[in-house]
């Protein structure tokens, strides 16, 4: 009991209340992957002369090779992605894209 404060006498000190639970973060949406990814398209990048002969179309080396890793990384997906065959992927997509640059697609 304490001395100093009399209406304090008899009193139980306050409990401690427990701390909330911590909830369960929600479940994540499953990703499902297509079953077949989109070609990549070259249709915004080809230029056509106003004369009507076909031309390439005026790319950057940065978009190419990003056209060709695109391409081969398609080429991969549809394998499965099993290693071994990488360098085959990019050759087979460097060929896809040049002819298609080249309009011989």
């Amino acid at each position: 009991m304490d001395e100093a404060n009399p209406k304090s006498a008899g009193k139980r000190a306050p409990r401690k209340s427990a701390a909330p639970k911590a909830k369960a973060p929600a479940p994540r949406p499953r990703r499902e992957t297509p079953a077949e990814p989109p070609a990549p398209s070259l249709a915004p990048m080809a230029t056509a002369p106003e004369n009507g002969k076909s031309t390439a179309p005026h790319l950057s080396p940065d978009e190419r090779h990003r056209l060709i890793a695109e391409a081969a990384y398609y080429r991969a997906s549809q394998r499965g992605f099993h290693g071994g065959a990488e360098v085959e992927d990019w050759l087979a997509a460097e060929a896809e894209i040049d002819d298609k640059l080249l309009g011989n697609s």
